[in-house]
């Protein structure tokens, strides 16, 4: 007797591959979207960065204009204590760009002590309490 397989078997593992398939692209697609949000995420975050950084970059050049006119710096958001001059260039609702610089010398030049984004938002740990013991 002959052994062989019928068109229903042959069916059935037809339809399990086509479902298999079906599946890993329905994952595949849902992975690509995720993906998206993710990326268009860190675009977001990456273009105000640098919107603050230019705006910062700004500011230290008005500042070492007015330190080389030998002219008092009296500039909105500016702080000055003693020789360090320090403002801070929002990036969006949770960070900032913090800058400081350091005069001093005579030629009326500024060095940059403190470049480093921070946090502004409030911390809140009510909803994630871990309980490690």
């Amino acid at each position: 007797m002959r052994n062989r397989a019928g068109v229903g078997a042959s069916s059935i593992i037809l339809i399990v591959v086509v479902l298999c398939l079906a599946v890993l692209g329905a994952l595949m697609l849902m992975s690509a979207r995720a993906d998206q949000k993710l990326t268009d995420k860190t675009q977001a975050s990456v273009e105000a960065y640098y919107a603050a950084d230019r705006a910062a970059q700004g500011r230290i050049a008005q500042i070492h204009e007015l330190l080389r006119a030998k002219e008092a710096v009296a500039l909105e958001g500016v702080t000055v204590s003693g020789a360090e001059i320090s403002f801070s260039i929002p990036i969006d609702e949770n960070r900032a760009l913090s800058v400081a610089l350091e005069t001093g010398n005579a030629d009326a030049r500024c060095r940059i002590t403190r470049y480093q984004v921070v946090g502004t938002g409030e911390w809140n740990n009510q909803d994630n309490n871990l309980n490690l013991y």
